[in-house]
């Protein structure tokens, strides 16, 4: 089984934000508040509708100017290096948002490893610790 910690698989699908595109289905944020952050009912779990939506906010978020296409700088961390993203699966060189959602339902069953219909329990990893700086 594979754990996620904090699911945010969005970053992953669109190539954002790391140089890192080997497997996009491992790349995943760090942020602790981000699983709570998609857990809208609190229930300590996260849904298929949260993980839809989850995802939509962030495709929206990174599309800047608001034209439905993920383009190749707005999948780049300011300072990191542009690189293709397998999710742009007519190579076009931008991420529509059909593109971005177009394997969300089978990534969502691939860490719902239960098959319950939510990740939670064990199928979520906690999110590493910080480095701590050389004394």
């Amino acid at each position: 089984m594979v754990k996620l910690p904090v699911i945010a698989l969005a970053a992953a699908l669109s190539g954002a934000a790391s140089a890192d595109v080997a497997n996009p289905m491992l790349k995943v944020a760090r942020a602790p508040h981000a699983i709570l952050d998609a857990d809208k009912d609190g229930d300590g779990a996260i849904s298929r509708a949260e993980f839809f939506a989850m995802n939509l906010a962030r495709f929206d978020q990174m599309d800047a100017d608001h034209d439905g296409r993920l383009s190749m700088a707005e999948r780049t961390a300011p300072g990191g290096t542009p690189h293709p993203s397998p999710a742009d699966l007519d190579g076009d060189g931008c991420v529509s948002k059909a593109e971005f959602f177009f394997n969300l339902g089978a990534i969502f069953t691939h860490f719902d490893a239960n098959g319950d219909g939510r990740i939670a329990g064990d199928e979520i990893a906690p999110a590493p610790a910080p480095a701590q700086p050389a004394q």
